[in-house]
């Protein structure tokens, strides 16, 4: 699991650089251009670098020890709750720091706003992530419940509800409701995460079953996403 979740680490990291690129022009100008607008060759590399729902699948392995873990000990679900949440958001602080200290400073050293705008977007628009995760951290008894009782049953329902969501935002016209997949797609790569720890792809069969499933749905929804969706527009 933790050997999974360095990877993911590297990748996210590297797939951000290619995107989140910056270049001073000869004017001093700072821009915004990363790889993938100056090369069209590393656009399927894109491919490779979408692992943000490994993060749930090995966080849903995580949270499933630790939630059992705390349940046997006793612990309340706030004092869980605190601690995952205290480990998840500790090395956001420095991040915080830095640019509650860089941004007066900027104009001193001769930064403009520009500067401040394109660097600041860089670093702090990925933590939406973490945000995302924290809400999924919060609601693991809810979803550990879902798993323990109706078993596969559980992430399926999930699928059925994201592809459901999905239609309607279409239909609608509507990023709101769109926005509701944040949770249904995470929860359920989270319980995805929960059939690891009990050993349910212990069975090689059911392993290639459930990858040639998600490469699938990956594919299309790839295929049919918005341009604007895409890391490659």
């Amino acid at each position: 699991m933790d050997l999974v979740r360095v990877l993911a680490l590297a990748a996210v990291v590297l797939g951000h650089w290619l995107k989140q690129g910056w270049y001073v022009d000869a004017a001093g100008v700072l821009h915004r251009a990363g790889l993938l607008g100056i090369a069209p060759w590393t656009h399927p590399l894109t491919w490779v670098f979408q692992v943000i729902p490994v993060f749930f699948v090995v966080g849903g392995f995580a949270n499933a020890r630790s939630w059992r873990s705390a349940s046997l000990r006793g612990a309340s679900y706030g004092a869980w709750l605190a601690g995952r949440t205290e480990r998840l958001t500790r090395p956001v602080v420095p991040l915080l720091l830095f640019w509650l200290v860089a941004t007066p400073l900027a104009p001193v050293v001769g930064l403009d706003g520009e500067w401040l705008r394109i660097a600041s977007v860089t670093s702090l628009v990925p933590t939406w992530f973490l945000a995302t995760y924290v809400v999924i951290v919060a609601v693991t008894p809810l979803t550990m419940t879902a798993w323990e009782r109706w078993g596969v049953g559980a992430p399926l329902a999930g699928l059925v509800a994201v592809c459901l969501v999905d239609l309607w935002s279409i239909r609608a016209a509507s990023t709101a409701v769109g926005a509701v997949n944040l949770l249904l797609v995470f929860g359920t790569l989270e319980m995805v995460g929960f059939a690891w720890s009990d050993g349910w792809f212990s069975d090689r069969r059911r392993a290639v079953a459930c990858s040639a499933s998600g490469l699938v749905v990956t594919t299309c929804w790839s295929g049919s996403a918005p341009t604007g969706c895409r890391w490659s527009a």
